[in-house]
């Protein structure tokens, strides 16, 4: 055989053996994870297409070698190079995925690592026994495409169940989240030292809410909050590996239900399609969901990709934040309106994530400012979600003075460019006559630490500067006002769904805001903060005093009682001086905390990363290089 020939032979076999292979672990990835994939079929065809480039080049090689030492039948030629594939997509499954926190060279990665050659190098020796090789390669093919399609999880977005018509005259609905952003740092709660005047027009224009609590201060169990109307207690969306579980009826899928079309757009990585934030809307869009919700990104193959990368350069670069900022995320906001053909009311949620860390405002806007970026390595020490011990049995070390005067006024730059933008979305709606019959809704998911109590970032505890959020409803028949009455996040399911004329689910927690919305008043409202994660952080908020308790996974447990009116940074702990106090929101928070399990799931769904999905969540804080969940 000429040497053109046995090229060609070794390219097409090695193309063959090598989808096998993909197609066969792109159904191992939905076996494997709890993850949706929107369009599985897709998916498997492209992990398949990238091991055939594998395989085909492996081929090629094969073609190269000693006569004695190169495959002579087309089987051998199938059995070698799936064979080859096989073990090394097998082996980054076993290192990564199963004995991923145990040394490589353990006894149990080393037996299941030779079990693994034993059974890939037997799956190598049947191609070349049986008497089709090229027939059983395309049947194998053809069994992994099917399996990925069967056990790939289709998650809820899209349609969901039946629409009905709108209400007449149902209002739009802007739901605005801007992520990590305090109540505190804007002009209409006080602040002095910025100048955010179109969030504080937003304020003036209808109802502000002085005590309004985020569920959880870190932006999973929040956002997940504010989705299902549940405390983290109750939905279980409590870590960073845990997605929203797809059996809860979600705030989108309650407005489409109601004949509202529905988008979502999501600058944070962690309210995506993935993790089930999707369910309900017609059309949702995540920073980087693109890449993150496919199959391919859970494969060996992407594993390899990200290890070029990291260690030796190869491969392409990271999109930089500039694309999730709350001008890219304007702009995909205004062209769905502008492609809506339809008359039905709609319902938008959009995530803004400015002002999290790492503090990094768009270099012009800086510019205008007269601002200077600090650089990542110290901003990674302040931004981002927190791992140390809570207050007050743990401490970061305390940055230079001036320095976190800098790193203060960068946050606050964040919150400047969102107030701009916010403006500019606002004005180009009211253009287009999106505004005439819309209510609109701007909060936030949680706050952020600076040295409070001790400690940088978020999620590391439920005081005021964590949980303390921003609360602006304005819209028809919404008159300007304050309300100074508890009011949390799962209180704005109930409220929007009101506003629909929508019915809701037995099942939700939050309470409908329409009376504080009316100006009048509810007796006996408050307000249950709980992060349920390492150990337990509550704060229970009624009228001016907020109990908090700290529960640390040690064992080690405090409770504190503050005057939020007097003290609103929490500073002074007043508990030893009114212990009759204690033991009344004691009795009340003990009451609050079982009815935040009332309803359950049975049982939270995890998820699985990839690498990618990991360096794109350590680039916001979330997770540290060296290890794979908080």
């Amino acid at each position: 055989m000429s040497i053109s020939k046995r090229l060609f032979k070794g390219l097409v076999l090695g193309a063959l053996a090598g989808w096998t292979v993909g197609a066969l672990e792109s159904t191992v990835v939905g076996t494997m994870t709890a993850l949706s994939f929107p369009t599985p079929l897709f998916d498997s065809f492209l992990v398949a297409r990238h091991f055939a480039m594998a395989g085909a080049f492996i081929g090629l090689v094969a073609g190269f070698l000693p006569r004695r030492l190169r495959p002579s039948r087309n089987g051998s030629w199938l059995g070698l190079i799936f064979a080859s594939l096989a073990l090394l997509s097998g082996l980054s499954w076993v290192h990564q995925q199963v004995f991923d926190a145990v040394p490589m060279f353990a006894l149990g990665p080393i037996l299941a690592s030779f079990a693994l050659t034993i059974a890939c190098a037997a799956a190598g020796y049947a191609f070349g026994s049986v008497p089709m090789p090229t027939l059983l390669a395309i049947m194998l093919s053809i069994t992994g495409h099917w399996g990925t399609v069967l056990t790939a999880k289709q998650d809820r977005n899209g349609l969901v169940g039946e629409r009905t018509a709108a209400m007449p005259d149902a209002p739009n609905v802007l739901f605005l989240l801007v992520d990590t952003l305090r109540a505190d740092h804007l002009g209409s709660y006080g602040y002095e030292k910025i100048k955010t005047p179109r969030l504080d027009a937003l304020a003036a224009s209808g109802m502000k809410f002085n005590s309004a609590w985020a569920q959880a201060t870190w932006t999973r169990p929040s956002v997940a909050s504010v989705m299902t109307s549940l405390y983290p207690a109750s939905h279980r969306t409590n870590f960073l590996e845990v997605r929203v579980p797809e059996q809860l009826d979600t705030l989108a899928e309650v407005m489409q239900s109601a004949g509202y079309r529905t988008c979502g757009l999501s600058a944070n990585r962690n309210v995506s399609e993935i993790f089930g934030f999707a369910q309900g809307f017609d059309d949702f869009w995540a920073y980087s969901s693109s890449e993150l919700n496919s199959i391919l990104r859970f494969t060996s193959w992407e594993r390899g990709r990200v290890v070029l990368s990291k260690y030796l350069g190869i491969g392409r670069a990271k999109k930089g934040k500039d694309s999730s900022n709350a001008a890219a995320l304007n702009v995909r906001a205004l062209e769905w309106f502008d492609n809506k053909k339809d008359q039905m009311p709609w319902f938008m949620y959009i995530q803004y994530i400015d002002p999290h860390g790492p503090y990094a405002p768009p270099a012009d806007f800086l510019a205008e400012k007269g601002i200077d970026i600090l650089p990542k390595e110290i901003l990674k020490q302040v931004g981002g979600v927190n791992k140390e011990a809570p207050f007050p049995f743990g401490a970061q070390e305390l940055v230079d003075p001036k320095l976190l005067e800098r790193i203060v006024r960068l946050y606050d730059a964040e919150i400047e460019y969102t107030d701009r933008e916010v403006g500019r979305l606002l004005d180009e709606l009211k253009a287009r006559g999106q505004l005439e019959n819309t209510m609109i809704v701007l909060t936030s998911d949680h706050g952020e630490e600076f040295y409070e109590h001790k400690q940088f970032g978020h999620g590391q505890s439920t005081f005021s500067e964590l949980s303390h959020i921003p609360l602006f409803i304005s819209g028809p028949n919404i008159k300007p006002g304050v309300s100074s009455a508890p009011v949390e996040l799962v209180d704005l399911y109930p409220t929007m769904a009101t506003w629909a004329g929508a019915a809701t689910p037995q099942n939700i927690q939050g309470k409908d805001l329409s009376v504080l919305l009316a100006g009048g008043q509810e007796k006996n409202r408050n307000s249950l903060v709980q992060n349920i994660k390492v150990g337990e952080l509550h704060s229970l908020i009624i009228k001016n005093h907020k109990l908090v308790q700290v529960r640390h996974s040690d064992g080690q447990e405090t409770w504190m009682l503050f005057d939020i009116t007097t003290d609103p940074l929490e500073q002074n702990n007043i508990a030893n001086l009114n212990p009759e106090m204690v033991a009344e929101m004691r009795s009340i928070f003990d009451v609050r905390r079982k009815t935040s399990e009332a309803f359950k799931v049975s049982q939270s769904t995890e998820v699985t990363f990839d690498d990618a999905t990991s360096k794109d969540l350590e680039d916001l804080g979330y997770l540290d290089s060296d290890e794979e969940e908080e």
